[in-house]
């Protein structure tokens, strides 16, 4: 039994693309009494010249001789949709003339080419409003769906939009470097490679906008500028993601994938306080935090820290993160807008320290704020608030 995967092309020179379980094939020529489409099951016998031209293994029709009366052709009634086959580039040769699916390959500086060997060739000719089909950028990281049709030694994967399975996916790994669009792309589809937790605050920055719909309860704060000495005030009654904005945020997400939003050009910002001593800075990329103490990053304990040395990348910030820019000698922390004025979070320091907590009855709670119900609390003698 053989599946249909994609077919190209009308009359004499048809494309069929057909799968089954010793491999793929393209029927080349055939012209069936029922036309060839997606998803089709193919049973039964058929006569023709089976060759390899280009490094594409063809079955082609032989002028009077091939026909399909014994071709059983039906489509499909109870199976799913046909997908393509993930593979690893290094398998490319053994997956030709299959529908194949590739991620996180790196297209090279002629917006064609992958560093992994691959090159994008839009031969079908699929397009944006029809196939959704957004040709990648030289730098970006993409997942490629697609037929793997050689020209000659060079390994093509030629773009296909079918069973709703984009052609084009753009990633954007929190651990390798962003490169941004050159111009806004609408109608994309973005992966990212980072995992997020609600259990506590997290910073947080994207190139594109996140509707409510799709932040599934998350709480999200963002700074106002505003300062009350040293500390930073937050907004924590923000509905959604703007690109390119700093924010916190308290999200369970893990490598989420989102449909039909629009990649944006904008770089990654930076909002300051009015008299610009204090920052914080979105990055969609990795970097290296400054050793002497003005950037400073936000730990699950709540805390603000400084790096102390660049051992094993002790500094090293990942992307889609972003982090404190202020005064070296600032005992910087942060607050929400909505908190009693003499309640304040812990201060930063080089690396965390034992905590002791008690509830507002004095009774010892543990030596973690991890995990605690919204509400007062004394740790290390100082009264915080949980929200």
């Amino acid at each position: 039994m053989a599946r249909v995967l994609y077919v190209h092309g009308t009359g004499d020179t048809q494309e069929a693309y057909v799968r089954d379980r010793t491999g793929a094939v393209c029927f080349y020529g055939i012209n069936p009494n029922v036309p060839f489409v997606c998803n089709q099951h193919m049973a039964g016998k058929i006569t023709g010249e089976y060759v390899v031209e280009n490094g594409v293994p063809r079955f082609k029709a032989v002028s009077a001789v091939t026909n399909t009366s014994l071709l059983v052709i039906a489509a499909p009634v109870t199976e799913a949709e046909v997908q393509p086959k993930a593979i690893k580039a290094a398998d490319y040769a053994a997956n030709v003339a299959d529908w194949i699916s590739l991620e996180g390959l790196h297209i090279a500086a002629d917006g064609l080419s992958t560093k992994e060997g691959i090159a994008v060739h839009n031969r079908f000719g699929i397009t944006a409003d029809k196939d959704k089909y957004v040709a990648p950028y030289a730098g970006a990281i993409v997942d490629l769906a697609g037929i793997a049709v050689p020209a000659g030694e060079k390994q093509e994967i030629n773009p296909l939009f079918e069973n709703n399975r984009r052609p084009v996916v753009f990633v954007i790994d929190e651990e390798e470097p962003f490169v941004s669009p050159q111009h806004d792309l609408p109608d994309v589809a973005v992966r990212l490679k980072q995992t997020l937790t609600s259990g506590h605050w997290n910073t947080f920055s994207v190139p594109f906008d996140i509707e409510k719909e799709a932040l599934n309860d998350a709480q999200i704060a963002k700074f106002t500028g505003k300062m009350n000495g040293s500390t930073m005030i937050f907004d924590s009654e923000q509905t959604r993601i703007e690109a390119g904005i700093p924010y916190l945020v308290k999200w369970e997400m893990k490598n989420p994938t989102y449909e039909n939003i629009t990649l944006k050009a904008t770089k990654a910002l930076t909002v300051s306080s009015a008299d610009g001593k204090y920052s914080f800075v979105a990055t969609y990329s990795p970097v290296e935090l400054a050793l002497d103490k003005t950037e400073r990053f936000l730990s699950s304990d709540g805390n603000l820290y400084y790096p102390t040395g660049s051992d094993g990348q002790a500094n090293r910030l990942k992307g889609l993160r972003a982090y404190y820019k202020v005064p070296a000698t600032a005992e910087t922390k942060i607050a929400f807008h909505d908190e009693p004025t003499d309640i304040t979070l812990p201060e930063a320091h080089t690396r965390p320290r034992p905590f002791k907590v008690y509830n507002l009855n004095g009774q010892y709670l543990g030596s973690s704020i991890n995990g605690l119900p919204k509400g007062l609390y004394i740790v290390n003698g100082r009264k915080i608030v949980i929200n």
